[in-house]
């Protein structure tokens, strides 16, 4: 029945930090299309605004469902495209961007971003169809060490 509501499950790594790794993750499962994200004007505590940058229009909607159910935190929308993000910061500018590391061209946008708004915090994230695949992502697993989450 929840592979009837929901399309996809999928786990969402955020990366804080290259060297050491920090990296915090969750499972979440894309929201059907009927399903609308709040407007962060609805929200009534003051909230930094965040941004994404995400191709996939069914999980761009899902970050932007469950960022703006998080304590301090609005969802201000998303670019489908990196080179969208340069010109629109310009016109609207936002307090935290989340880039998906995974796009064609981050790495340029990263550094374009860093040069150009070198006070806005970028954080990159991936998206997995499994929570194991954060940690083979990481580079350093060729050498030999695999990183593991701790036991519950």
């Amino acid at each position: 029945m929840a592979c009837e509501r929901f399309t996809r499950e999928i786990a969402v790594a955020i990366f804080w930090a290259a060297n050491p790794m920090a990296c915090t993750y969750t499972t979440l499962l894309t929201l059907p299309e009927n399903v609308s994200v709040p407007h962060a004007s609805e929200q009534r505590t003051p909230s930094k605004r965040l941004m994404t940058v995400e191709a996939d229009a069914d999980i761009q909607r899902t970050l932007g469902f469950w960022l703006n159910r998080q304590p301090g935190f609005k969802w201000a929308g998303g670019f489908n495209r990196g080179e969208d993000v340069l010109p629109a910061l310009q016109r609207r500018p936002t307090e935290m961007l989340l880039v998906n590391r995974l796009l064609p061209g981050a790495s340029q946008l990263l550094d374009a971003l860093k040069a150009r708004f070198p006070d806005l915090p970028v954080f990159t994230y991936g998206i997995y169809e499994e929570s194991d695949q954060i940690f083979v992502s990481v580079s350093g697993v060729e050498a030999g060490y695999l990183l593991r989450r701790p036991s519950a």
